[in-house]
């Protein structure tokens, strides 16, 4: 068997390039675990929005009650919520 001496300049070559691959799949190992964390955060935000889109619902929902219950009261007119007053609409 011949064994030869590798040089140093080539040696550090071999070295530079192991290197490389150590930083880069840390890198990559990094970004992965940032990509994990964002795509939590994103579930959550999408929970989020969804429950404001339920919440919506509910609120015209509860609107729609108000403003039928207020008519059932006041009759047909306009509101003036900054005034609190009521100005009919129908003839008397």
């Amino acid at each position: 068997m011949d064994v030869k001496k590798i040089e140093k300049l080539d040696l550090d070559e071999l070295n530079k390039v192991r290197t490389d691959y150590s930083e880069n799949n840390i890198k990559l190992g990094m970004i992965s675990a940032d990509e994990y964390l964002l795509k939590q955060q994103l579930t959550e935000i999408e929970s989020l929005k969804q429950d404001c889109f339920t919440s919506i619902d509910t609120i015209k929902a509860n609107e729609i009650e108000l403003i039928n219950k207020l008519k059932e009261k006041y009759g047909e007119g306009q509101i003036n919520i900054d005034e609190g007053t009521f100005i009919s609409t129908s003839s008397v």
